[in-house]
């Protein structure tokens, strides 16, 4: 018993990923806390997409030699038809009035006002 025991400690692989809640957020700085107490996050995001993580929200900490990361966060999805299917895209603002949703067809369906420069459509 004692042998499998050290066996099995031995192999198992320590994560340094944790789930945290976000209890601030601003322009500078996120703050999150989980386990580990209260981290300041950097943002990580695909090039090109720029996102600010909502107060209580379940935030995907990874934590790297050079702090901890933001990596997204736990999505929570209250209708079903929001969930995209293989190869599309959905972006929502945060109280899903205003949505993107890039279609595996090559369709683009939005919701929401619209507002090209400036202008109403």
């Amino acid at each position: 018993m004692w042998i499998a025991k050290n066996i099995t400690k031995r192999n198992q692989a320590k994560s340094n990923c944790i789930n945290a809640a976000i209890s601030s957020a601003n322009n500078s700085e996120i703050t999150a806390v989980g386990r580990d107490g209260v981290s300041h996050l950097t943002i990580a995001a695909p090039s090109g997409i720029s996102f600010s993580p909502k107060i209580d929200e379940n935030a995907v900490v990874l934590k790297t030699e050079s702090g901890d990361v933001c990596v997204g966060t736990i999505m929570d999805r209250v209708n079903p038809n929001d969930c995209p299917l293989p190869g599309e895209l959905f972006l929502s603002n945060n109280n899903g009035t205003a949505t993107i949703k890039l279609m595996a067809d090559g369709k683009i369906e939005i919701c929401g006002d619209v507002t090209i420069n400036g202008k109403s459509v």
